[in-house]
C-alpha cells in the first residue's frame, strides 16, 4: 500500500512539473530593459547622395540619465561583404555622448552610388541599473 502512495504522490509531482514547463512556453519573452526609454533610427539617402543618420532617444520616466550613441555607415561589396565609409573622424565612427532623458542629433555624408547601411549603437545608462545596450540597423541603396 505504501508503495501504491509514494507512486501517486510522485505521479502527481510530475504531472505538476510537466504542467509548469507547459505553461511557461506559453508566454512571450521580451528582453529586460534597465533603464527603459525608447531609440528610433532613421537613415535617409536623397537624390544627390547627402547619406543623412538620425538619432533619437527618450525616457519619460526620467531613469535614464545619459547615453553614448556610435554611428557608422558602411558600404556593400561583393554581395555579401560590409566596408566603412570613410566619414572623416576617428574609427569612421560619430560618437555622441549625451545627458538627460532625450536627445536628437543627425550625421551627414556625402555617398556615391550603392548599397550602404547605417549602424547605431545606443547605450543608454541610467538608475535603473546596468547600461542598456541597443543595436539598430537601416540598409539603404543609392
Amino acid at each position: 500500500m505504501k508503495k501504491i502512495v509514494s507512486c501517486f504522490i510522485i505521479l502527481n509531482i510530475l504531472i505538476g512539473l510537466l504542467s509548469l514547463s507547459v505553461s511557461a512556453s506559453n508566454y512571450i519573452v521580451s528582453p529586460y530593459m534597465n533603464n527603459g526609454g525608447s531609440t528610433s533610427t532613421e537613415f535617409t539617402i536623397d537624390s544627390a547622395g547627402k547619406g543623412t543618420v538620425s538619432v533619437y532617444y527618450y525616457d519619460g520616466t526620467k531613469v535614464v540619465t545619459g547615453a553614448t550613441i556610435k554611428t557608422k555607415i558602411q558600404k556593400n561589396f561583393l554581395f555579401f561583404f560590409w566596408t566603412d565609409v570613410d566619414i572623416g573622424v576617428e574609427n569612421n565612427t560619430w560618437v555622441d555622448e549625451c545627458v538627460g532623458h532625450t536627445y536628437f542629433g543627425t550625421h551627414s555624408v556625402n555617398l556615391g552610388s550603392g548599397t550602404y547601411k547605417a549602424i547605431v549603437e545606443y547605450t543608454i545608462r541610467g538608475t535603473g541599473g546596468e547600461p542598456d545596450v541597443i543595436t539598430q540597423e537601416i540598409e539603404r541603396t543609392h
